[in-house]
């Protein structure tokens, strides 16, 4: 059962609760985010340990996860270096 304060709001826990779910972000949402596609959203969490896997094509990532993310090295292979 829901607690319900007298003025008929949520209570603070709930709401709370609520604001949380809502700031999660699904793999695509991430990979748009990030301009970069969602396997390399699901490859880049698994090898750092961020987010979490709901199922095996979808991680889901807070907004703290997606900063992480964006701090990412570059894709590919390292440059030689000029000489």
């Amino acid at each position: 059962m829901k607690y319900q304060k007298p003025d008929g709001t949520n209570s603070d826990y709930e709401r709370g609760l609520h604001d949380a779910l809502m700031s999660l972000r699904t793999t695509e949402q991430a990979a748009a985010e990030l301009g970069i596609g969602p396997a390399r959203v699901r490859r880049a969490a698994a090898l750092y340990g961020i987010g979490w896997q709901a199922s095996p094509r979808c991680w889901l990532f807070t907004p703290d996860d997606i900063r992480n993310l964006r701090n990412r090295p570059p894709a590919g292979r390292p440059r030689r270096p000029a000489g």
